[in-house]
C-alpha cells in the first residue's frame, strides 16, 4: 500500500460540473502494478469541504465512473467524478476488498496513502435558474431622502409574499429600487461576477427600454 501511485489533475484543482481524472496504482512489494481484480475490490471517494467531519469506515462513496486499464502484467485504476461543490475542499479515497470470497457481505475499507488531497475547486457556469434576484425599495421624501430600505417579495418567484411585504406591483410610483443579482451556478454555488457580461435593463409602461447603471461589488 505504501507504494501506491495516485496521479491526475483532480488532486489539486476542479471546477464544479466538470469531470475530473485521477488515476490509483497499486503496486507489490517490488513496485509491480498487480492484476486488475474488479469481482472482489472496489474504489470510493468523498469531496468534502474543510468544515466537514466524514467518518471515514461508514460514509458512503461519491459518484464516480471508474474502470481497470491494463498496463503490461498488471493494471490501473482509473476513476471520473464530477464536482458539485465549489472553494477549498479534501479528497477522500480509498478501496475495499470483499474478505466473504465473492459473497461481498464484508467489505474491508482501506485508506490510500496521503488522502485526504487538498483541492482547490472552481465554481461552475452561470446558470439563470439558479441565481436569485434581491430587489430593495425604499419611499423618497419630498426632500429626497430616502426612508428604510425593505425587501420586496414576488409572488410568483416566492410562492406568497411573507405578510406585510409589497409585492413589486405595489411598491409606489416614485420609490428608489435596488436590484441586486446574485449568480450562481447550476448546483448553487456563488459566481465570480464579471460586469463585462452582466447588464440589467428596465421596460417603462410605454414600452421604452432603459439600461441600468451598474455598481459591482463581492460578499
Amino acid at each position: 500500500l505504501a507504494k501506491t501511485v495516485i496521479t491526475g489533475p483532480g488532486l489539486t484543482h476542479g471546477k464544479v460540473g466538470d469531470p475530473s481524472q485521477v488515476t490509483v496504482k497499486l503496486l507489490d512489494a517490488f513496485e509491480n502494478a498487480i492484476a486488475a481484480d474488479s469481482h472482489n475490490m472496489r474504489f470510493g471517494l468523498a469531496l468534502c469541504t474543510a468544515d466537514d467531519k466524514p467518518r471515514r469506515k461508514k460514509r458512503k462513496s461519491d459518484k464516480f465512473a471508474g474502470k481497470w486499464v491494463s498496463i503490461g502484467a498488471g493494471a490501473q485504476y482509473e476513476l471520473s467524478f464530477t464536482p458539485t461543490r465549489a472553494g477549498e475542499l479534501k479528497l477522500f479515497m480509498w478501496y475495499e476488498k470483499d474478505e466473504d470470497r465473492g459473497r461481498g457481505r464484508r467489505w474491508k475499507r482501506t485508506q490510500l496513502p496521503n488522502t485526504p488531497f487538498e483541492v482547490d475547486c472552481k465554481p461552475g457556469k452561470r446558470h439563470a435558474p439558479s441565481s436569485n434576484m434581491v430587489v430593495e425599495w425604499a419611499e423618497v421624501t419630498a426632500n429626497g431622502r430616502v426612508g428604510e430600505w425593505e425587501a420586496v417579495k414576488d409572488d410568483d418567484s416566492y410562492g406568497g409574499r411573507l405578510y406585510g411585504e409589497p409585492s413589486l406591483s405595489e411598491v409606489p410610483a416614485g420609490s428608489s429600487m435596488v436590484v441586486r443579482p446574485e449568480l450562481r451556478d447550476i448546483f448553487s454555488n456563488p459566481t465570480p461576477d464579471d460586469e463585462r457580461e452582466l447588464s440589467c435593463e428596465i421596460v417603462g409602461p410605454t414600452g421604452v427600454t432603459t439600461e441600468l447603471e451598474l455598481t459591482h461589488s463581492s460578499r
